[in-house]
């Protein structure tokens, strides 16, 4: 990171702590080469691009336009715009984090939108509307602003160059994940200080809605579950002499153990488009802290590998029948050089709507059935083990996968 930056974002956690999460999860880039000089930033959803004319502002306006477009990010501006008029979503998404951005530094940039110019052009918009309610407000009118053709190409020339900095943005579920908590830490640092969060706290409870009780239960189990403590059997000093002289022995906790993750997949077919949305959201909670497998089964076991992340272009391998016996005859432990004492202490989570053969009736010695969950898509009942309903969220939730 360029010092000037090093040196602005280290003056804005100083005066906002709250911003320490998102200026340090959103990396932020000088640019040699711009071509829209009534634009000193642009952001791809994930990184920020500075433009060289913002050297020349007063620091509260650089900051200023950082945090404008961190907030973008954070409130996920760019994939919410979908098929949207952009030159109009621009408008609204500015006005709403101008807002936003006034309750921590107040500056102003000529041309900057605000909700006073949006309610020139229709009085019903209000500073409490998110901006989908503002981006419809706005199309209810033919023109807005008073612009004419010369400021619409100009904001035209601005869009294609969002589309040569990224042609297709693709956020994951980790990037989300991450998104989501640096905006509760916003909001909790914004209400320490008696600021009103106003639209930002009602969009992280959209956002916790979404996600639900069973992404909710899978998170809690994952958290709980893949990091436990490890007791020691040695002896130091202390404990021997309890030992001898009281007759009392107790363990003591030396260090976290990782507990592996096992994903099952069905991949005859049932479970698409459902199995992608899961994995992601296993992997963004796991991430570099515990070793996750994936494994594809439909008639046979298809593929086994370690993954760190979910790539786009990942499809199942499979489509045929579906027979789980040579997942439960555990011959495959060999090829991830796993024991089976290994096995018994792993999480298991077993993707499937459970219309397959090759189910043991009960729950095989090798396998904890504490620590096996059953996520189905659709409602079973699951001969052991544990249940995560993942048909609770709705297929409307899978229509983008």
């Amino acid at each position: 990171m360029d010092e000037e930056i090093k040196k602005l974002v280290f003056d804005l956690t100083c005066s906002f702590p709250e911003l320490i999460f998102p200026l340090r999860l959103i990396e932020i880039h000088w640019e040699e080469k711009w071509d829209i000089p009534t634009v000193l930033a642009k952001t791809d959803g994930k990184k920020i691009f500075l433009s060289p004319e913002l050297k020349k502002f007063p620091t509260s306006v650089q900051e200023g336009v950082i945090l404008h477009e961190i907030f973008h990010i954070l409130l996920a501006h760019i994939p919410r715009m979908k098929k949207r008029d952009p030159i109009i979503w621009n408008l609204a998404s500015d006005a709403v984090v101008n807002k936003i951005v006034s309750e921590f530094i107040n500056f102003y940039v000529k041309g900057m939108v605000t909700f006073r110019d949006l309610q020139e052009v229709n009085p019903t918009i209000s500073e409490e509307d998110s901006v989908e309610i503002v981006y419809y407000k706005l199309t209810e009118k033919p023109f807005f602003l008073g612009w004419g053709r010369r400021e619409r190409n100009q904001q035209r020339k601005i869009l294609k160059s969002f589309d040569k900095l990224v042609p297709n943005p693709y956020l994951t579920k980790e990037d989300e994940y991450k998104a989501e908590v640096a905006l509760e830490n916003v909001i909790e640092g914004m209400k320490n200080r008696g600021k009103d969060p106003g639209i930002l706290e009602e969009i992280l409870i959209l956002r916790r809605r979404k996600r639900r009780l069973p992404r909710k239960e899978l998170g809690e189990i994952l958290k709980r579950g893949m990091i436990v403590e490890d007791y020691s059997q040695e002896l130091d000093i202390r404990r021997w002499h309890d030992w001898q002289t009281f007759g009392i022995f107790y363990p003591r906790p030396i260090c976290s153990v990782k507990r592996p993750v096992i994903v099952v997949i069905d991949s005859s077919g049932s479970t698409s488009p459902w199995w992608k949305s899961f994995l992601e959201e296993v992997v963004a909670i796991t991430r570099d802290k515990t070793d996750v497998y994936l494994i594809q089964i439909d008639a046979k076991i298809q593929d086994i590998k370690n993954i760190t992340t979910v790539p786009k272009e990942l499809k199942l391998k499979g489509g045929g029948g579906t027979d789980f016996k040579e997942f439960f005859e555990f011959e495959w432990l060999k090829k991830i050089r796993m024991t089976r004492r290994e096995l018994r202490n792993s999480l298991i989570f077993f993707f499937t709507d459970l219309v397959a053969y090759g189910v043991p009736e009960i729950c095989p010695k090798e396998i904890d059935r504490k620590k096996f969950y059953w996520v189905l898509i659709n409602k079973v009942k699951i001969p052991w083990g544990k249940e995560i309903p993942w048909y609770e969220l709705g297929r409307e939730d899978y229509e983008d996968d």
